[in-house]
């Protein structure tokens, strides 16, 4: 790797020699060209004056203009906000902001390219409306692209047409996806594959792909599990059949001529009741798999997150402040409700805002000499108190400088100040 080179200046008369351009100065020049194009703000890196030449103040570039009132942007829906893309030259897409004002996007996408003019950079700002910005990407990537089914001689050839990002429809038998013409013309010219126009390949048709074909495996499992389970009785029956002839009780007599044939059946026997066994586990396992394929196949995206919040809903309308609830913490009762969580003071002396979803309520009796005392601590812990703090062992003095909801600011007589949690100090 070449050394990095540096620029060097012939100072005034009475000065001697020459001045190099210092390594700290050089490093801060290159770190604020880096800074300018991450900001949000357009700044122009400043760069330090070097002695024998005027120092010129840095350009303050024009402040964004406000968007225009009646902006021509799509409406959102549900769950999407303004998605301000950064496309590079390459293709490469990079997030810079996201909104959900449309006014706010327009401004923020013009102060992008304000910045790049100034930075040098070459790329172009785009506002997509998106849930993410992988989704505005797939919207970017997916310009100019048709619809297409492909079909023919797809398996030895699905490792190709995956890399166009097309996917697999198990009812129409064939490969389906946005495809540009050039893309189209080089899949027609593989031979063994058709390609013919279609319609846009949704989340609820790819949705149905899966399901018939977690069917058609669940089907064939459901097969396997009734033939496991044939070979697990007939195994059964065997061992039973061959017990059957063993009165009980009948101890193998060592050295009498049917000692062979006892440890022979006692062989067999023990072989039959492991075969049975095992094959009845397997005849569980594969209908546990085809119960587990159709479950797996029909869930739809969202489904558990959506679930989560009716559940956070459903306590939040149930819990009230002096509730007795239960979470992996233990058993405590409720302080507060917020709108997905619930601040919790448990049995064993400590409090904590715990998310309502690891929430469910509690039969336990509640602690009333605790709950008592714990409100009068909190009732003493006012600015000036003197508190003591204990950790690992260590016991200090502090003085109380500010209460917050939760925490409270001491200072140490060392002069250190921390934010501590109520419950880890004890006023004096």
């Amino acid at each position: 790797m070449a050394a990095r080179q540096f620029r060097q200046f012939k100072l005034d008369e009475g000065q001697g020699g020459w001045f190099r351009e210092s390594r700290p100065h050089h490093d801060a020049y290159l770190k604020g060209q880096q800074d300018a194009r991450r900001t949000s703000t357009a700044i122009m890196p400043y760069r330090p004056p070097v002695i024998g030449r005027p120092a010129l103040p840095p350009p303050r570039p024009p402040a964004p203009t406000a968007a225009p009132a009646g902006s021509d942007l799509p409406p959102l829906k549900e769950g999407q906000s303004y998605q301000i893309v950064m496309v590079h030259e390459g293709g490469y897409t990079q997030l810079f902001r996201k909104t959900r004002d449309p006014k706010e996007a327009i401004t923020l996408a013009k102060m992008g390219d304000l910045i790049d003019k100034q930075t040098g950079d070459k790329c172009r700002y785009e506002i997509i409306p998106a849930r993410s910005i992988d989704e505005a990407r797939e919207v970017i990537r997916n310009r100019g692209k048709s619809d297409f089914l492909v079909t023919g001689e797809t398996y030895d050839n699905r490792h190709y047409l995956k890399a166009f990002g097309l996917k697999w429809d198990y009812n129409a038998k064939g490969y389906r996806g946005k495809l540009s013409p050039t893309q189209v013309e080089e899949i027609k010219a593989k031979a063994g594959l058709e390609v013919e126009t279609s319609n846009e390949y949704t989340y609820e048709e790819q949705r149905e792909s899966r399901i018939s074909r977690a069917e058609d495996r669940a089907e064939k499992y459901e097969g396997y599990a009734d033939n496991a389970r044939e070979r697990s009785e007939e195994h059964l029956e065997k061992a039973d059949k061959i017990a059957s002839t063993i009165p009980f009780g009948q101890p193998i007599l060592v050295g009498h001529h049917s000692e062979a044939h006892a440890r022979a059946d006692a062989a067999r026997i023990e072989n039959n009741m492991r075969k049975g066994v095992e094959e009845a586990n397997k005849a569980d396992s594969y209908k546990a798999r085809a119960e587990g394929v159709v479950t797996q196949a029909s869930r739809v995206k969202g489904e558990t997150e959506r679930r989560d919040d009716q559940y956070r809903a459903a306590m939040k309308e149930r819990l009230k402040p002096g509730d007795r609830v239960e979470s992996f913490y233990g058993v405590g009762t409720v302080e507060k409700v917020n709108a997905k969580s619930a601040r919790v003071v448990y049995d064993r002396g400590f409090s904590h805002t715990e998310d309502l979803y690891f929430l469910k309520p509690s039969s336990a009796p509640g602690n009333p000499e605790f709950l008592k005392k714990r409100e009068e601590k909190l009732a003493k812990l006012k600015p000036g108190a003197r508190v003591t703090y204990q950790l690992a062992g260590r016991t200090d003095k502090a003085t109380v400088i500010k209460v917050a909801r939760n925490n409270v600011r001491i200072k140490f007589d060392s002069g250190q100040e921390f934010d501590i949690s109520k419950d880890n100090v004890e006023p004096d």
